[in-house]
């Protein structure tokens, strides 16, 4: 990218298999300290905690380097995991 972003520029970013394994992991294996949802909306959900209308228990950063993009799942407890892959840099 040279000179100003206009207005149809974009930033992507993608989440590898590895990562997304990782991302997997996290959410079954961390302590999360949000209430239960009610059985009913588990069952409906899939999701054993409490969050959002929309979803948004987890959140995801990006952060570009000079040698790659490091990433990180977030949960809405605090609890947070880099999963970035450093293999593929």
């Amino acid at each position: 990218m040279k000179g100003k972003l206009s207005k149809n520029d974009a930033m992507e970013f993608e989440i590898s298999g590895v990562e997304f394994d990782k991302v997997k992991k996290f959410k079954k294996d961390h302590n999360c300290s949000l209430p239960d949802a009610p059985k009913r909306l588990q069952k409906l959900t899939g999701e054993k905690k409490r969050q959002g209308a929309i979803g948004g228990q987890y959140s995801y950063s990006f952060t570009p380097t000079s040698l790659g993009t490091a990433v990180s799942v977030r949960c809405a407890c605090g609890n947070e995991r880099n999963v970035t892959e450093y293999e593929s840099w």
